[in-house]
């Protein structure tokens, strides 16, 4: 039974640090668009309290999708909890939980990775999640912009910012607790350190969102990102088109490689 309600406060802390998180993400996702609409946060055609509108939709019309999407991952991190879990009372299938536990990755990346995009499409069309998820892939699909999300690494730069952060707040509250209580230092050294990687988490999503609007602005129109920021255009179009034609190069490579295979395997039957 204890077992039972550790899974159930497991999945129900992970859904609202998820919630949490993916509703920032639409809040600046939202005001972003607008800021590369009008061309600039102080421009003059900017609507007026553009925080509050976009807290407000984030919190009444997007939050049943916001739930929606946050419940997938917050269910996926479950199930790689309780592989991890079970991985250590069973030595003899190591492998098959190793090979398990890597699905469960690969699907978690998936899933961030989808999530991420979709709420751009959330804040600005005002979408559902399914649908959000479906064009933000066929639009990264048909422009080419997956060549470039490909490669950004700011995500990565980001998470070892959150545990650097967890890692000092537990730190500076271990040695606290352990001039005052020494008995207590464990537990409070780790409380200290999980609270301080999801406040440090909650600012990194400020920052992965507006790279994410600017991907998905990107895609939709350049031309906004062109006017915001002539030269920062000009470096994500030739980093693009780089990425474009390595892409191409590295396709006819394993094109031209499979083709040589295949003659040589039927001049060796002949």
């Amino acid at each position: 039974m204890c077992h039972r309600y550790l899974q159930v406060l497991s999945v129900s802390l992970f859904w609202t640090g998820a919630v949490l998180c993916n509703t920032v993400h639409v809040i600046v996702s939202g005001l972003v668009f607008l800021v590369l609409l009008h061309g600039g946060r102080n421009a003059s055609s900017m609507p007026p309290n553009s925080l509050m509108k976009s807290l407000r939709y984030a919190v009444t019309k997007s939050f049943g999708s916001i739930c929606y999407g946050s419940l997938f991952t917050a269910a996926i991190r479950t199930l790689r909890w309780e592989i991890r879990g079970f991985r250590s009372k069973i030595g003899n299938n190591e492998c098959l939980l190793c090979c398990v536990d890597f699905l469960f990755q690969l699907v978690e990346t998936l899933v961030r990775f989808f999530n991420k995009y979709a709420y751009v499409q959330i804040a600005v069309y005002g979408k559902g999640f399914n649908r959000s998820a479906r064009d933000a892939w066929e639009l990264f699909q048909s422009t080419g912009v997956e060549a470039l999300v490909a490669y950004d690494c700011s995500g990565a730069v980001l998470l070892m910012g959150t545990i650097l952060g967890g890692l000092i707040t537990g730190t500076c509250a271990g040695v606290w607790t352990w001039i005052t209580w020494r008995d207590r230092v464990i537990m409070v050294g780790s409380t200290a350190m999980l609270m301080g990687m999801v406040l440090v988490g909650l600012a990194m999503v400020v920052v992965e969102s507006a790279v994410t609007s600017i991907y998905i602005c990107y895609a939709e129109d350049p031309s906004l990102i062109r006017r915001w920021d002539p030269q920062f255009f000009n470096q994500m179009s030739e980093t693009l088109h780089q990425r474009l034609q390595h892409r191409s190069a590295r396709a006819r490579e394993v094109l031209t490689q499979n083709q040589l295979d295949s003659h040589m395997q039927d001049t060796f039957h002949l």
